[in-house]
Order: C-alpha cells, then structure tokens, then sequence
C-alpha cells in the first residue's frame, strides 16, 4: 500500500467539506468503489501517523473533520517515503531534470523516485523516443545521463517545459529565449473574421514556437 497523487487530491479536496461519494468519484472519473478504496487507503495512513480523525463515508456522504495544520503535516515530507509516483510523474521529473540540472545521475533519480533500476530504465526508453521526435537524445557518462543532439531544438524543449510551470510575458520569453517566435491571441487580434483560424494554423504549422 502507498498514497498517489488523487489520495493527496482527495484528502485536499474532503478536509472539513462534506461530499457527496458519487459526485467524488464523478471528478476522479472512476467507480464509488475505488473512492472508498482510496479513503481506506488513507485512513491506514491517518491512523499510522496519528495524523487526526479517519474520513467517514455516512449515508453516501464523505466526512472528513480535521485542521489545516495536520493535513499539512499529513501531507508533507513526513509521507514522502510513502507516495508513489505515477509513469507520467517519473517521466516528468527526469526530463525537468535532464532540462534544468547541471547533472543529475541515475542514482539519483532512483533513489528519489524509489524505483528499481529496472523500471527507471524502461522510462528512459520512453523518454528517449520523446526526445527522438526533437533530434536529440541521452548519453550515459559514468552514471550520469545528459541530452545531447539538436542544440536549437534543445532550447525549444527546454521553453516548452519551462512554460508549465511559469508564466512569462513576451518581453521576458524573448529575453530568456531569444529565437523564440510568439504570436499575440487575445481579443485585439482575434477580432477580425477568420483572424483566429489564421493564428491556430500558423500555430499548428509551426511558424510560431508560443500563443500568447
């Protein structure tokens, strides 16, 4: 047993809110009872770690009272050892490395993400074909894997991944990318007839890197 990413959502989203069991698993897009498996899941843990009340299931209703502090405790480096990360989340987190980090080893990675060495493997493999599609690819040196190939495209990965998670303004983009092509989509230059179809086709054929 061990807590995923929609344990952590679910615990977010009942902590001193009552919700319906059917509409939960409605926003998880899956059954009544793998909701209720994912709370006895929870409660395991609650109860290991002495984290409060357990979440109830009353007449169809979830019921979780507790305070901020403790699910922020619950939820914090304390059960870090105990989550498990998905294939898309590890895939995530190698590629922000290889992206980000000076260098990072396949130790590293292992340890952080508490995968065998087998398995952390299998998702370069995965991740290799991503990078095939860019011209590029991985090079293990003494344990320590770094993208080599395409420098260009190299930078235009590295601005798509960076984008996720920041938010930049034009004059910021050009300055950190410097070879980026943007286009503006708002109101002003969507307004004309066909204007809009015009901008998601140059989109879409790549005459512009980023919408903005």
């Amino acid at each position: 047993m061990s807590l995923n990413r929609k344990d952590f959502e679910i615990i977010r989203l009942v902590s001193n809110e009552k919700i319906n069991l059917k509409e939960l698993a409605l926003n998880f897009k899956t059954t009544d009872r793998n909701i209720r498996y994912s709370i006895d899941n929870i409660n395991h843990y609650l109860k290991k770690f002495s984290a409060g009340n357990s979440i109830e299931v009353i007449n169809g209703v979830i019921n979780f009272d507790t305070n901020e502090e403790l699910v922020k405790k619950f939820c914090g480096e304390e059960n870090k050892k105990n989550y498990i990360f998905s294939k898309e989340e590890r895939e995530e987190y190698i590629l922000i490395c290889l992206f980000f980090r000076d260098t990072i080893s396949l130790k590293a990675i292992e340890e952080y993400l508490q995968v065998s060495i087998t398995t952390l493997r299998k998702d370069l493999k995965d991740i290799e074909k991503i990078l095939e599609k860019y011209q590029l690819y991985l090079e293990n040196s003494f344990g320590k894997i770094f993208v080599k190939g395409n420098e260009k495209k190299l930078r235009h990965l590295k601005m798509i991944y960076a984008l996720k998670y920041i938010y930049l303004n034009e004059e910021e983009l050009k300055y950190i990318f410097p070879d980026i092509k943007t286009l503006r989509m708002d109101k002003d230059t969507t307004s004309k007839k066909g204007a809009l179809d015009e901008i998601l086709n140059k989109f879409k054929d790549k005459e512009v890197d980023v919408l903005i």
